[in-house]
């Protein structure tokens, strides 16, 4: 037990405090935990006291803090707070709630990460919660990949041997299925890839293949985009070549990937190629009719079985591969070793497939081959966030354009015409090119442009598009009385537009207007080249050519016995003359001689009316009355002597020799040896009977065919505006190398003088007093003469055909107003 010790002094002092009864406890505060204790309070006399007992206090006690990481606002992770009370007093526990039940919200935040290529550890601020982190771009701190990182690459040396005498072989039979390479149970389909990669080489030899698979893209390090990728379910048929047997391959969807054989197909020899190693190899290759694919895996995702093919035979011919095969898990040629770590997809060990034979000794099944999987490289490409972006492309016109790209230092274009197998590329710096400097025909196009910078490139940015050649615009022009223009390439034909309306349309290259009965007012004429080949449209309309038709005054004729006059019609270049309503003939000039035209005896009312191109015609002028009689009808006896009939109401006869009037009387015959030297000699004689108070008839005419030697003799035609052809024109050139024509012209016009031949002729054209007026050699179609000259009624011409060289050739001659076609279209020279 313990002792207490106390001092006199302290019992004394305790004592008379008691006694006192010092202690007033009404004064003192008492606390629950005094209550809890069952402590008593009582005075001196030890009579229990009342006192009091501090407030209670809500347990526990909450504080919310006036910061914002509290809220109203519903976030996924709430805070409900029931407010309740417990108060210990005098010994006894009372509960009780207070207040409502209220729910606050502790706040969200979304961070913005830089990568910095360490660990970092993101934290929300004080009192808060994360929601998101964005984790922005790896930054273009460098280029990607590296420069002078390796690109590796496979070399394939095929050897297809014939020798004359057989060796042992394997061949592997039509309808034979490889199945024996299969994908890896850990691995996916949607991962796994197999490759057809085109080999490339410069030989052209028939027993030998060497050729090198680069894998990736020099510029954008990236898998080629001519590389086939075969997905699976899908096949390549692949022919027979010097150096790829005829066959199916496919990748199946149970995980395998199988050759078939749909030819037979000589293999490998039994004999090691590889003294360190017992086996002979060959690489299997495709070939499309047009080039040679290795097939290529990525080997860590497959696995090959031990099935074994083939059979065990003779031949002369076998295909192998002596190089370029690995026997084991290797890197790929060209690269002897790294290590290289980066934020980036791991393609690795691309490996070729092949068929091995293993030779041990001839009791072994050495006849046999397998489908298997070489070694390959690891090799690590850069994610896409590390390619350049690509540039946003457009055609404007024939010029493609594209948007700058950031870190580009060029710009590659590709473009490939559709139904062709090749593309063309190119590369500028600049941010435009004009398609039309690589292809200049129109068609369907694919193009492309990417951006490349240092060791990396973008994704091509592909458009297709139809390049359509508009025609070249006519340039047109007024030639006279035709619009004319050049021929447009590749049009093929041409629309004429009158006052903004189709008007015509033709197949030339030129049009009379002259032709056509214009309406009074403004032309405005343009031309359309027309085309319909493909991927050719329509030119623009040309510029206008505007013409105004107006109509032309009214001649006033008058009577001057046979001949009718008429004053000159202002902007008339000529005049057409009427017997009655019926269009006779037409002239320059302002009088008409009626006595040239023939006239059946009888009374008729003429008239005329103003004519010029490109103008409206005039009214008919007023009326003139006439009353024919009747014309002579001419004889030729073989003494010379010209007769003819006695004429009613005739008093007298007019006689003409070659339009020259040699006689006025009224006899009815005449000796004509007094006016010519030779009755024999081409003549032409008229006779006209002349009565009292005016009348006269229509002339008679005569002639005397020449034989065409000489302008004496020469033949005489007779044309209008409708007119002529004289076929099969012989010439003889010992006696007569050139053929004379004597002209007359019914109505007066513009003529085209032209021979059709396959000789070279020339032509030539006089007056009636044999004045050269006009020649020409070439201007028709080929190696033909044309002439084109104005001729007038009553006038005599002479026309002269030759061959160039006055030699013999045989023509056609043709004398009209719209002249021939040549080469170029009609053949339109200047009036003469």
């Amino acid at each position: 037990m313990a002792k207490l010790i106390f001092t006199g002094q302290q019992v004394d002092d305790a004592i008379k405090k008691v006694k006192e009864g010092y202690a007033d406890v009404s004064k003192v505060t008492a606390t629950a935990a005094d209550v809890r204790l069952g402590k008593r309070i009582v005075d001196k006399n030890k009579v229990e006291q009342e006192g009091k007992l501090t407030d209670g206090e809500i347990t526990p006690q909450v504080t919310i803090k006036s910061a914002s990481y509290i809220s109203n606002s519903e976030t996924n992770y709430p805070i409900t707070f029931n407010p309740s009370y417990k108060v210990e007093k005098s010994g006894f526990v009372s509960e009780g709630k207070i207040g409502v039940q209220e729910t606050k919200y502790i706040q969200t935040e979304e961070k913005v990460v830089e990568p910095t290529g360490t660990t970092q550890i993101v934290k929300p601020s004080n009192g808060k919660l994360l929601s998101k982190v964005h984790v922005k771009p790896t930054p273009e701190a460098q280029d990607w990949p590296m420069e002078n990182f390796p690109c590796p690459y496979f070399y394939f040396y095929i050897n297809k041997t014939t020798s004359s005498s057989s060796s042992v072989i394997c061949r592997f039979q039509k309808d034979t299925l490889c199945s024996n390479i299969s994908l890896k149970a850990a691995e996916s389909l949607s991962e796994a890839r197999v490759y057809l990669v085109p080999v490339t080489t410069s030989s052209t030899s028939t027993s030998y293949f060497w050729g090198t698979v680069n894998m990736i893209d020099s510029v954008s390090h990236r898998l080629r985009d001519d590389i086939i990728e075969l997905k699976t379910g899908e096949s390549f048929t692949s022919l027979s070549s010097n150096f790829a047997p005829a066959g199916v391959l496919t990748f199946t969807n149970n995980r395998k990937l199988e050759f078939k054989f749909t030819e037979d197909f000589d293999g490998m020899s039994v004999y090691a190629t590889n003294e360190n190693y017992n086996y002979s190899t060959m690489a299997l290759f495709l070939y499309d009719g047009q080039t040679h694919y290795a097939v290529i895996c990525d080997a860590e995702k497959w696995i090959s079985g031990a099935q074994k093919v083939g059979i065990k035979t003779t031949s002369t011919t076998k295909h192998y591969t002596n190089r370029g095969l690995p026997n084991k898990p290797m890197i790929a040629d060209g690269i002897n070793s790294y290590n290289f770590e980066a934020c980036g997809a791991l393609i690795s060990n691309y490996a070729p497939v092949y068929f091995s034979w293993n030779y041990i000794d001839e009791k072994t099944s050495y006849e046999m081959a397998s489908m298997t999987l070489g070694g390959g490289t690891k090799y690590y490409i850069p994610k896409e966030t590390r390619k350049l972006n690509e540039p946003i492309a457009k055609i404007e016109g024939t010029d493609l354009i594209w948007t700058a790209v950031e870190n580009a230092t060029s710009y590659g274009i590709k473009i490939q015409k559709n139904g062709s197998t090749s593309a063309t590329n190119k590369t500028t710096t600049e941010l435009s090119y004009s398609l039309t400097s690589i292809y200049s025909s129109p068609g369907l196009y694919v193009v492309s442009v990417r951006a490349i910078g240092k060791n990396i490139a973008s994704n091509w940015f592909t458009i297709n598009w139809n390049y359509i050649v508009e025609l070249d615009t006519p340039i047109i022009e007024l030639l006279d009385t035709s619009l004319s223009w050049d021929y447009v390439e590749n049009s093929s034909s041409y629309a004429i537009y009158d006052n903004g309306v189709l008007w015509k349309t033709t197949d030339t290259e030129i049009i009379d207007l002259n032709k056509f009965s214009l309406s009074e007012g403004t032309h405005k004429f343009q031309v359309q080249a027309i085309s319909t080949t493909d991927g050719y449209a329509d030119s623009k309309l040309s510029d206008s050519i505007t013409i105004v038709i107006e109509k032309l005054d009214a001649p006033t004729i008058t009577r001057d016995e046979q001949v009718i006059l008429w004053d000159e019609i202002e902007n008339a270049q000529k005049y057409k003359i009427y017997k009655d309503t019926e269009f006779i003939s037409t002239t320059k000039e302002t009088a008409f001689d009626l006595s040239n035209i023939d006239f059946e005896a009888g009374t008729y009312s003429m008239s005329i009316k103003a004519t010029a191109p490109l103008n409206s015609d005039s009214n008919f002028s007023n009326s003139i009355s006439i009353t024919m009689i009747e014309a002579p009808t001419l004889t030729f006896s073989s003494e010379g002597v010209l007769s003819w009939n006695n004429i009613a109401n005739a008093t007298s006869y007019n006689l003409w020799t070659d339009n020259e009037l040699v006689y006025s009387g009224n006899l009815t015959s005449h000796d004509m040896t007094e006016y010519v030297e030779s009755i024999q000699d081409m003549h032409e004689y008229r006779v006209q009977a002349i009565g009292n108070n005016g009348l006269f008839s229509s002339k008679s005419t005569f002639e005397i065919k020449g034989d065409g030697h000489s302008f004496d003799t020469a033949v005489a035609i007779t044309f209008g505006s409708d007119g002529l052809t004289i076929e099969d024109e012989q010439i003889d050139d010992t006696n007569y190398p050139i053929r004379y024509y004597k002209l007359k012209v019914l109505e007066s016009d513009d003529y085209y003088m032209y021979t059709e031949s396959s000789y070279d002729t020339y032509g030539e054209l006089y007056d009636s007093k044999q004045n050269q007026l006009d020649y020409n050699d070439d201007g028709g179609s080929d190696s033909n003469c044309c002439i084109n000259c104005s001729l007038e009624v009553g006038e005599v011409y002479y026309l002269a055909i030759r061959q160039y060289s006055k030699k013999t050739c045989t023509f056609s001659l043709h004398i009209d107003t719209t002249g021939p076609e040549t080469d170029d279209g009609p053949f339109r020279p200047e009036i003469s």
